[in-house]
């Protein structure tokens, strides 16, 4: 049987463990009203790789019953969380448990108050499909033109397909493949700062120790960053291309972006590990049309994607909600979808690991999974 202490909020808490689970349980907070919460703790672990710590909030009504149970964001060593709480709550409490693996686990600075809900951030991501002239210069002016029309119809964060710049563009490879300073790529940062979104143009980038097939995030104050497509398949190894060795999502002013690339899609780490690192949207530049890969990494980690591949596939533009469906999408050849998401939509799915009642299922897959075993 676990073994169960009571703690007060603000203090200090070392759980020491076994190979069975200890758990503490802070003193009740009143709502008074409310319809949010916050919690937060940091903390410092030495348990064994088999070993795993987690941090709840439990909401109970007037008549005692639980109400709502959910995971905090396991941020690095500080695990947070922000929510909306369901209107028959009356209290609170902050469950911190370890176990599972020899150790402690110190939580410090355990914090827990009612206050109102996280307000909707409401962004319109989307996608586009193009019939490119077959040149850098060409293929850049016509995502530029692109982004003109994304900015027109109140797009943030657009996201085209992977290669976009060498797109029918002739020679070898490394003839094709465009350093970081190249005019092409200064085209789409002025589109993207002019415009003030986000734009993802997919890119062989020829660096200092070789070519990799990238994609390059863009946005209102010019770079943000570069993502390497890290599962390569085997006739691009062959080709020559070297794996990018990280998986990151990249801060931008319309939200945590993780991007991954194509075949990607085929591998449920990526996008676990970018859903671990707290992006909030997904995009993935491809070549070739996965479908049921796709959606499921979006319903695997709660995550809006969009998935953009070439004008001949059924549906070149595809943007998946966070549970694996079809939100928008284009049809074969040219064109743009988009749709709004809320980066503060935590809807609770039915039952999800806690209760009939339910919970969010991002933090509950990212809190739950063992990565040490």
């Amino acid at each position: 049987m676990p073994r169960i202490f009571e703690f007060s909020l603000g203090q200090q808490l070392i759980l020491s463990t076994t190979p069975g689970l200890c758990r503490a349980i802070s003193h009740p907070v009143a709502v008074d009203g409310q319809a949010g919460y916050r919690a937060r703790v940091h903390v410092r672990s030495s348990l064994a790789a088999t070993g795993h710590a987690w941090a709840l909030v439990t909401a109970r009504d007037a008549r005692g019953a639980v109400c709502m149970r959910e995971y905090l964001w396991p941020d690095g060593d500080s695990w947070h969380r922000h929510g909306p709480l369901p209107s028959s709550a009356a209290s609170l409490v902050l469950e911190l448990a370890a176990g599972y693996g020899a150790g402690e686990v110190v939580f410090d600075q355990p914090d827990l108050h009612a206050c109102p809900p996280p307000p909707p951030r409401i962004v319109r991501i989307g996608g586009v499909a193009l019939d490119f002239p077959g040149s850098h210069a060409g293929n850049a002016q016509a995502i530029a033109q692109a982004v003109g029309q994304a900015r027109q119809q109140g797009v943030h964060v657009l996201c085209t397909t992977e290669n976009a710049l060498q797109m029918r563009v002739s020679g070898t490879l490394t003839e094709r493949a465009l350093p970081p300073d190249a005019p092409a790529l200064d085209t789409l940062r002025e589109a993207a700062v002019k415009a003030g979104l986000v734009l993802c143009v997919g890119c062989y980038e020829r660096a200092a120790d070789g070519i990799y097939n990238s994609a390059f995030l863009f946005g209102p104050s010019g770079d943000l960053g570069v993502y390497r497509k890290t599962q390569l398949p085997l006739e691009e190894l062959e080709a020559g291309l070297l794996p990018g060795n990280h998986h990151a999502a990249i801060d931008t002013p319309f939200g945590r972006i993780g991007t991954m690339i194509c075949w990607e899609q085929s591998f449920p780490e990526v996008a676990q590990r970018l859903c671990r690192d707290g992006a909030e949207l997904l995009l993935c530049p491809t070549l070739g049309y996965m479908e049921v890969p796709a959606a499921a990494r979006s319903a695997d980690n709660c995550l809006n994607q969009v998935v953009v591949c070439r004008t001949h596939e059924p549906l070149p533009v595809r943007i998946f909600d966070a549970t694996g469906a079809l939100a928008a999408h284009t049809t074969t050849g040219p064109g743009m979808a988009f749709a709004d998401i809320d980066l503060n939509d935590q809807t609770r799915a039915p039952w999800y690991s806690v209760g009939e009642f339910g919970s969010w299922p991002r933090a509950t897959l990212v809190a739950e999974r063992r990565e040490g075993i």
